[in-house]
């Protein structure tokens, strides 16, 4: 009964919006090479509607394997450490799980289950992460707004499953209490994939673990409290610290290493290559930067003067009458939907052209920080709407062809005031490194030292994750002798 109220709620939630307003918004989260097939029945069912002018031949898209788009994808780090004290640990391997099923801790109710069971049965061929996060929402019974924050949650998963944004920037762009985000990412961290949610992969480790009832408690202090031994290999000091055997630890990262580095790491739901198609381009010329959204890489659609035409005929039977004004209805709100979403997407695009200008002049080093919360602001959007607007989206930049959510992160303040983003901080690291001397490596203590004397006070820590979020191996393994 309960649950039938809830369903009702959203239901007369749903129908405050207009049939154009529904419409515009599944556009404007719809990439553009799925908006591509569903024009493309439109028209073929829409006899009033018509290609004014086509896409862009020469701009259909580009085959690029995974590989090639690692380099675009945002990465895991864009929460600043001194905000809030979550698990720091970064993934200690890329193992996959495929040898440590729920079943070796007898993990779930069977009624649980049941449900989890059913949710991923009824999903289509190849659901993203959003499809299944989504269809488990659906068995929760849960009050109005407590279904919106949990929807603000899953609207901030990016594709690794990881939350993007931090649980107080949600809390203050949905109106919500700290307490209200707090239980609603705890909902979505009781869903599968096992980790999902999780502000860190540390944490991801820990929900993973916790979900199979692992039966010793002393590894989730191995990984909370004794990350920076585990990157130098001091073993016998973390057995020493913890009162147990270095076969204990073995044993531990034995088991840790058949966890997923990533929740949605199992999934399996992208191919081997995708079809890239940017949805609008960032254009330097002499120096300055424009967007380039006003044909955008879609099909113009118009309407059949023709048709327009019969329905002035007084001669017209009724029946021919209702057809052409219920397919003339349609035909206007697909196009007005359309106008909506390239207006959003443009609107967007402006913001990060102005923002990031010195990214795309200069690159990596001039990234400037900058929230989704911030763009819903200055655009009175919500922050949900910016979430779901840009993910699966791709840019074409002075930079190189870039996925939308790689201009979102946090940032800093230096000592002389100026802000500087993580990706920047990110670089600079990289460049330490590059060129430390391979005999004499920098650690993590030295590399805060450089940035410390440069006007940048990032904590060990933070440079820690930084670093391993980059792929770059501790001291000890980049020495070369």
């Amino acid at each position: 009964m309960e649950n039938h109220l809830v369903q009702q709620q959203s239901q007369q939630q749903l129908q405050q919006l207009s049939p154009t307003q529904m419409q515009g918004l599944q556009l404007l989260f719809t990439p553009v090479m799925e908006l591509e097939s569903k024009l493309a029945a439109e028209l073929e069912n829409n006899p009033l509607l018509e290609v004014v002018s086509p896409a862009r031949e020469e701009l259909c898209g580009d085959t690029f394997s995974d590989a090639q788009l690692a380099a675009t994808e945002p990465d895991r780090s864009e929460f600043d450490d001194d905000r809030e004290s979550f698990p720091l640990l970064e993934a200690l391997t890329a193992g996959n799980g495929e040898d440590y099923s729920d079943r070796e801790y007898n993990v779930q109710a069977d009624d649980l289950q049941k449900q989890r069971n059913f949710a991923f049965d009824s999903l289509t061929s190849n659901p993203t992460l959003l499809d299944i996060v989504n269809e488990q929402l659906q068995f929760c019974t849960l009050s109005k707004r407590e279904r919106q924050a949990a929807e603000l949650v899953t609207a901030s998963l990016d594709e690794h499953g990881f939350l993007s944004t931090h649980p107080a920037d949600l809390a203050m762009s949905g109106n919500f209490s700290m307490e209200e985000i707090t239980q609603a990412v705890k909902l979505i961290q009781s869903f599968d994939p096992p980790g999902v949610g999780a502000c860190s992969s540390s944490e991801s480790l820990i929900l993973q673990l916790k979900r199979r009832n692992y039966p010793d408690e002393r590894i989730y202090t191995l990984i909370q409290d004794h990350q920076e031994e585990l990157e130098r290999n001091q073993l016998p000091q973390i057995a020493k610290a913890m009162k147990i055997s270095v076969e204990d630890i073995y044993s531990f990262l034995h088991d840790l290493q058949k966890l997923n580095r990533f929740p949605a790491a199992g999934l399996n739901i992208s191919e081997n290559s995708q079809i890239v198609v940017p949805e609008m381009s960032i254009i330097l010329n002499n120096g300055q930067l424009s967007v380039d959204g006003r044909e955008g890489f879609i099909p113009r659609l118009g309407l059949v003067k023709s048709y327009l035409k019969m329905l002035e005929d007084p001669t017209l039977p009724d029946d021919t009458i209702k057809y052409l004004k219920e397919k003339l209805a349609s035909a206007e709100s697909l196009i007005k939907s359309l106008e909506l979403r390239q207006d959003t997407l443009t609107r967007i695009t402006n913001v990060i052209a102005r923002k990031q200008a010195g990214y795309f002049l200069h690159g990596s080093d001039a990234m400037q920080p900058m929230t989704m919360t911030e763009v819903a602001k200055e655009l009175n959007l919500h922050e949900t709407t910016i979430s779901r607007a840009v993910a699966g989206k791709y840019l074409d930049t002075p930079q190189g062809l870039k996925e939308y959510r790689f201009f979102f992160s946090g940032g800093y303040k230096k000592s002389d005031g100026e802000d500087i983003s993580s990706r920047s901080v990110k670089a600079r690291i990289r460049e330490l490194i590059d060129n430390e001397d391979p005999a004499k490596p920098l650690s993590d203590a030295a590399i805060e030292k450089e940035l410390k004397s440069s006007g940048l006070n990032i904590a060990r820590r933070t440079i820690t994750k930084y670093r391993e979020s980059m792929n770059i191996p501790p001291t000890n393994l980049r020495r070369r002798h």
